[in-house]
């Protein structure tokens, strides 16, 4: 991580310190689907769901039944996984038509 924030900070003049998820996605006005392992140790799933609560827009969140480790989510829940990106996407897309 350390590397990957000192070339984070060459790029952008900032760091990941300075970043909020939580401050940015109080503004946000487009449709958020949160995914997120149940066993995740690297971000734990707690941090999905504050970004859940502050998030204004059309929102959804899913946590994994099966204990997923980070960015495992879809591995472990295949079927599930895909059925609730397809079924938000098309929540979105019949939204936008109204």
């Amino acid at each position: 991580i350390g590397l990957a924030n000192f070339f984070f900070k060459l790029a952008t003049k900032t760091d990941f310190k300075s970043i909020s998820p939580i401050k940015a996605i109080k503004s946000s006005k487009v449709p958020m689907l949160l995914l997120h392992g149940s066993k995740d140790e690297f971000i734990p799933p707690i941090h999905s769901q504050k970004l859940y609560d502050a998030c204004p827009s059309t929102k959804e969140i899913y946590i994994s039944k099966n204990p997923a480790k980070h960015a495992e989510s879809y591995f472990m829940n295949r079927t599930e996984y895909a059925e609730i990106v397809k079924n938000f996407v098309l929540k979105v897309m019949e939204d936008s038509k109204k």
